[in-house]
């Protein structure tokens, strides 16, 4: 066989380790195809769909962290006490400096005006003056700085946990002491918007309409049951209906500043860095975000449809309001339902803010990384 081996005229046709046995690989010819991968800005139209499904399982892990992760409690917790100042500092300007300070301007005056006394600016316009209060500025810079500092320290939770580093939560807000002057700045620049905002929709005709329209078709339960104290029924009630708005305002303000905290608690930037890298982050998320936030929003729907049930019922019934609210006052299965609703919307509300956390945390992993956390560790990290 070693003589065949060295001459090898006399390999057999049939020998496996004959030459003519080992041939090259073969090539297809054909016209070229370019393969688009589902790249992370979103160039591979095979991945549009896809990518909105991924968004959706993000958000649906986040919510089911929510009851497996027991340390999401008291993230939950923090923000529903959060919640719960915004509504009591509501209703504490509502009873002790809303009644006076819009008396105090004199029609046709159109000078600038300070009141130290109840804390507003009157700034003059063409025709009237723009109210800005910094009692709702101050109830704001602390309702979200305080929002900012439970959400950095779920982020850095999440983050760490999707890491399989084990944190708890005490650590992750002592984890956050370096970056509190940015997010003390982003919380002052967030506070002044929102007021801005709430006052250009307050004294706008058109939006105030639109709200007073929305008010209609609710009419929200805690109108239903009022405390024999009617003037502190009215003041709480609408309360409520402002916090509802100023938070609807908050979300809308997260919403466009929705990679600055990761970026500033997770890689230590200042606030202008992480505004000028957030546009790119958001560029190639964007489709991933959409399906998160359609979860959530049919989640709110849900919400929607529920108070425009209770808020309709006395039509249904074939009833004026007049009649159900004087039927009703007093009734304890009219108050468990109307108070209770207003306690679930509440707790919605906290839960909420912390299964948005959790997925924008995922979402900017994803974002830095390119690669979808593994569904497994989504669900179970913490």
């Amino acid at each position: 066989m070693n003589k065949h081996a060295e001459n090898p005229e006399s390999w057999g046709v049939l020998c496996p380790k004959s030459p003519g046995m080992h041939t090259a690989a073969a090539v297809l010819a054909g016209p070229p195809e370019i393969v688009l991968p589902a790249t992370p800005d979103g160039g591979g139209p095979a991945g549009r769909l896809g990518r909105i499904r991924d968004g959706i399982s993000i958000a649906v892990a986040s919510l089911k962290a929510l009851f497996r992760d027991r340390q999401m409690l008291t993230f939950t917790f923090f923000a529903g006490l959060i919640m719960l100042f915004l509504v009591l500092a509501e209703g504490w300007s509502h009873r002790y400096i809303d009644p006076v300070f819009p008396d105090v301007i004199l029609i046709g005056d159109t000078s600038f005006s300070v009141s130290w006394q109840y804390l507003w600016v009157a700034i003059p316009t063409l025709d009237s003056h723009f109210i800005f209060y910094f009692g709702l500025f101050l109830i704001e810079l602390i309702c979200l700085s305080g929002l900012i500092v439970v959400l950095s320290a779920l982020i850095l939770y999440r983050s760490r946990g999707l890491g399989r580093t084990p944190f708890s939560v005490r650590e992750g807000l002592a984890s956050i002491r370096g970056s509190l002057g940015s997010l003390a700045m982003l919380s002052l620049g967030m506070a002044l918007l929102a007021t801005v905002a709430f006052e250009l929709t307050f004294n706008n005709i058109m939006f105030s309409g639109m709200i007073q329209k929305v008010m209609e078709l609710f009419w929200l339960p805690y109108a239903y049951y009022a405390p024999q104290n009617w003037t502190l029924g009215a003041v709480y009630s609408s309360a409520l209906f402002f916090s509802v708005e100023i938070m609807a305002i908050n979300i809308l303000l997260f919403l466009a500043a929705l990679y600055l905290v990761p970026a500033i608690v997770l890689e230590k930037k200042g606030l202008i860095s992480a505004i000028a890298g957030s546009g790119t982050l958001l560029k190639r998320t964007w489709r991933e975000v959409l399906g998160c936030v359609i979860v959530f929003f049919l989640i709110v729907l849900g919400v929607i449809a529920v108070g425009i049930l209770i808020g309709q019922s006395p039509a249904l019934l074939n009833h004026d309001y007049d009649f159900f609210i004087s039927e009703s006052r007093g009734y304890l299965p009219m108050m468990i339902i109307c108070y209770g609703f207003i306690v679930s919307c509440w707790a919605l509300m906290a839960a909420g803010f912390s299964a948005a956390g959790v997925a924008l945390a995922d979402l900017y992993s994803f974002a830095k990384t390119g690669q979808m956390p593994d569904p497994v560790e989504m669900e179970s990290s913490g």
